[in-house]
């Protein structure tokens, strides 16, 4: 079944990208990434930041930095030690193509020749939105819900995980709660994501989103009041249209993540209650 990551931020999207597919490498898939945005060298960056900071606990050096040639020799060594570990577990397992416009026609072929041929399980989409052929038509709308239906039919006959990740309209940004209305149309499984308003985190403003962690006391599970650093940089996650389980929608939760562009990496630290309702 096709799954469906909209965001805001193109750098937010394709961090949780590289998040995803690490968890997919541990589980043993074979991953195939289509692109039509974001070129191999900027995903190669990412990918090693991530493996720098999560594997070697490294974080001296950035993506910035790695981007522009600023690396020293306690850098240069730490890269070496995580690009051993590439080929020793990751080599082979995943697969990077660059395709110039949102064909879907293209999109199709490379993931039937790369499924078939080479035995790809998972594929990761980015970023999907409207091909340029399509913007002649009044309901370009309808172009994106036939695409995704496409891509959901393909992932159903070879019985693979695929995953696309679209950019949110402009005009919905200061929306609180996301929900699949944002989508509309849309029949996939549904992750939504959005960048984390200082008033949510402010326990005097009317959009407090009232963080809270679950802990267990006495084989019952509470909610514990948590603290969220306001310095820090912060994204809400909502989950929606997930058919094996509750969606935010339904429960009034969504989850707040700490963001650390800078090394690719997102942390699950709580739950929270985003208020409904905008802030321009």
């Amino acid at each position: 079944t096709l799954t469906m990551m909209g965001g805001f931020s193109s750098a937010g999207k394709s961090t949780w990208f590289i998040t995803l597919l690490m968890a997919l490498l541990n589980y043993d898939r074979k991953v195939l990434i289509i692109s039509n945005e974001e070129k191999v060298k900027k995903f190669k960056v990412k990918f090693m930041i991530w493996l720098l900071a999560k594997h070697n606990r490294y974080f001296k050096l950035t993506k910035k930095k790695m981007m522009s040639g600023q690396i020293d020799d306690a850098s240069r060594r730490e890269l070496k030690d995580v690009q051993q570990l590439w080929r020793e577990q990751y080599k082979g397992r995943v697969k990077f193509l660059l395709i110039n416009d949102a064909d879907m026609t293209v999109v199709k072929k490379k993931i039937r020749e790369h499924v078939l041929r080479y035995g790809y399980d998972t594929v990761l989409y980015d970023t999907f939105k409207i091909q340029e052929g399509d913007f002649k038509g009044n309901r370009t709308d309808l172009s994106l819900v036939h695409d995704s239906r496409e891509l959901d039919k393909l992932a159903k006959k070879y019985n693979i995980i695929m995953l696309a990740s679209v950019q949110l309209a402009e005009y919905m940004r200061g929306r609180l709660f996301l929900d699949s209305s944002v989508l509309s149309n849309s029949k996939q499984n549904l992750f939504l994501m959005r960048t984390v308003y200082d008033e949510e985190l402010d326990e005097k403003s009317k959009f407090y989103c009232r963080p809270f962690r679950l802990k267990k006391v006495n084989d019952k599970w509470i909610e514990e009041e948590y603290h969220p650093d306001r310095t820090a940089v912060w994204r809400a996650l909502f989950v929606e249209k997930c058919r094996s389980g509750s969606n935010s929608s339904d429960t009034g939760v969504g989850y707040l993540l700490k963001f650390d562009g800078d090394h690719c990496i997102f942390r699950e630290v709580a739950q929270a209650r985003f208020k409904h309702g905008e802030i321009k």
